[in-house]
């Protein structure tokens, strides 16, 4: 619906609108839980996941452009 792309969420990262720490080897991960509050998600409410290689985009339909 959104279609945001990883370069979206690192640029959401950068601007503060989404928090995110470090893995192990240093790349952007982003707390699952907090990704949940931020997104507005709760059970019932419609979200698209986005799966390409070993990224996942989860989406809602008001989500951010």
């Amino acid at each position: 619906m959104l279609g945001v792309s990883d370069d979206t969420v690192r640029r959401w990262i950068d601007a503060g609108e989404l928090t995110a720490g470090l893995d192990s080897v240093g790349r952007k991960v982003v707390d699952g839980a907090e990704a949940v509050r931020e997104l507005g998600l709760e059970p019932g409410a419609l979200a698209v996941a986005v799966v390409k290689a070993t990224q996942v985009i989860v989406e809602t339909p008001a989500g951010r452009a």
